[in-house]
């Protein structure tokens, strides 16, 4: 056979099997490992995944439950979205005391380049019925992206209530400087909290210290919420306790139970050298508690 004939023919041959094993590779990665080439395929500006619903830009999600790392699990409700910001005042205890008012004060800032998200499906929780699921798209975004929701977890950290610090009585005198009451610095306050407990630091740990049940958490990206950040979360989805109770069979049922919340939750803001801030569902209002006296249920916060 003529070499140039026989040199034709392995090209042919050589792209025939090519294209036999693109093809091959593209029906394996569509069938395990589908995310990998949608986004892939998002990139290449062809086709959107399937069932991807990104999220308004402008519009906010609050209300909305979240799954923070995109397992299929939901983690908790979205409280604050930064991409609208807002303010407002936790308190409907005395709406006329000025002091009450600026302690249950909370402002919201309002960022951009933030990550991006979709809707996943619906879900339903007693805190807030049946609402959208937002997802995080991708976890890896780059180091330029910012975290756009505040979100509270579905259930407290323990069923029993716990002490804030009870052996810290008196003892923390730069309590303005160790914690901050505003929005966005409950992850700080707790990892400050948490370090001066875990040493020590103001007295003997207590076994029922809410510190002590918190640290796997913490690891994970949880913290304990603000005042602020409690205010926000009070005020955004409306949760005052009888404020429209409904009349079942002559009983009026208690708006706090039925939305699955206790009564009272601490914050990690300190309020002086012996008391933290707390939200009280009932009071309606943010308060503060005596840490060395007083116990309540904790519930974590996280941001994605």
């Amino acid at each position: 056979m003529d070499y140039g004939l026989k040199q034709a023919l392995k090209v042919l041959i050589a792209l025939a099997c090519g294209v036999s094993v693109t093809a091959a590779s593209i029906s394996i990665n569509n069938k395990n490992n589908s995310k990998t080439l949608e986004k892939n395929e998002q990139i290449n500006g062809t086709i959107e995944p399937p069932n991807y619903t990104p999220i308004s830009r402008t519009e906010s999600q609050v209300g909305k439950y979240a799954d923070i790392d995109g397992d299929g699990t939901v983690d908790g409700i979205i409280f604050a979205d930064l991409a609208v910001g807002g303010s407002g005042i936790y308190n409907k205890y005395n709406t006329e005391d000025s002091n009450r008012n600026e302690m249950c004060v909370y402002t919201i800032p309002k960022t951009s380049n933030y990550k991006d998200y979709y809707i996943s499906k619906k879900y339903t929780d007693k805190i807030n019925g049946t609402q959208d699921v937002v997802t995080i798209y991708d976890n890896n975004q780059g180091t330029n992206t910012n975290d756009r929701f505040y979100v509270m977890n579905l259930n407290n950290v323990s069923s029993k209530y716990l002490y804030f610090y009870k052996n810290a009585n008196r003892k923390i005198n730069n309590y303005d400087t160790l914690t901050d009451k505003k929005f966005g610095s409950g992850r700080q306050n707790t990892i400050n909290m948490l370090n001066k407990w875990k040493n020590d630091g103001f007295g003997q740990r207590d076994d029922n210290d809410l510190w002590n049940y918190i640290q796997n958490d913490v690891k994970k990206g949880w913290f304990v919420p603000s005042s602020q950040e409690l205010a926000a979360f009070g005020d955004n989805l409306n949760i005052y306790a009888l404020d429209a109770p409904t009349n079942i069979n002559g009983i009026y049922a208690d708006g706090v139970k039925e939305r699955k919340l206790t009564s009272y939750l601490w914050s990690s803001s300190l309020a002086s050298s012996l008391t933290a801030y707390g939200i009280g569902f009932y009071s309606k209002c943010i308060y503060v508690n005596w840490y060395n006296t007083e116990h309540c249920s904790v519930r974590l916060a996280h941001t994605f």
